[in-house]
Parts: structure tokens; C-alpha cells; sequence
């Protein structure tokens, strides 16, 4: 049964990272590469999603299976966030958490950002 779930559970989220890189090519005009998507809970210590950057490129997106559970509109927050960090990289910006222009640019989207995280206990 987790198979199926998990399997359900990536497809949905597909279409969800899916949207989110058409939205940052209307936003930014860029074509951010394709990258892999992995569920997993253990690789991101509690966080809802991430980006796995190796030698300053993105490699793959992480997702917690639990990310499901949230509200779509939490849920397309989330990736979009994530996906911000993939623009900021292939625009030459600082990409990390916290940086003048990630932290900027997640605020005007009203995406999560230092000021506001989605919580579990919400």
C-alpha cells in the first residue's frame, strides 16, 4: 500500500513542480533545468521540501511524502519556494535562505521565507 501511496503522492507533486517551473519562466523568463524528484522524510530533517544543490547546481528536489497533507495552497507555496531557489542559482543571485534577494523576491510572491514558515502543527 505504501508503494501505491508513494507513487500517487509523487505524481501529484510532479504536477505541482510542474506548474511552479511555468510560473518561474512567466516571472523570471527562465528555463530552469529539469531536475529529479525524491520523496523522502529522513533526507530533509523535518523540512516539508529542498533543493540538493551539489557543487553549487541543483541536483534533485526533495519532498516529504507528508507535504500531502497540507492544503494545496500550502503545498503550491511550498514548491514554488524551492523552485525560487533553482531561478535565484540560474540567474547568478545568492540562492540561499536568507540571502537579500531570495528573501526578497519569496516575500513579493508571498511564498514562505524567513519572516513566515509553514509549520506541522499548524
Amino acid at each position: 500500500m505504501n508503494d501505491v501511496r508513494n507513487v500517487n503522492t509523487h505524481t501529484k507533486l510532479a504536477v505541482l513542480i510542474k506548474d511552479a517551473y511555468i510560473w518561474a519562466n512567466v516571472c523570471y523568463g527562465v528555463n530552469l533545468p529539469a531536475l529529479p524528484l525524491t520523496l523522502s522524510e529522513k533526507e530533509l530533517g523535518g523540512d516539508w521540501a529542498g533543493i540538493l544543490f551539489t557543487d553549487n547546481e541543483p541536483k534533485k528536489i526533495l519532498a516529504n511524502p507528508k507535504l500531502m497533507s497540507l492544503p494545496f495552497i500550502d503545498r503550491d507555496s511550498i514548491i514554488k519556494h524551492e523552485i525560487l531557489h533553482v531561478t535565484a542559482w540560474k540567474l547568478g543571485h545568492d540562492y540561499h535562505d536568507g540571502s537579500v534577494w531570495f528573501e526578497s523576491e519569496a516575500i513579493s510572491h508571498m511564498l514562505p521565507n524567513m519572516l513566515f514558515s509553514f509549520s506541522e502543527n499548524m
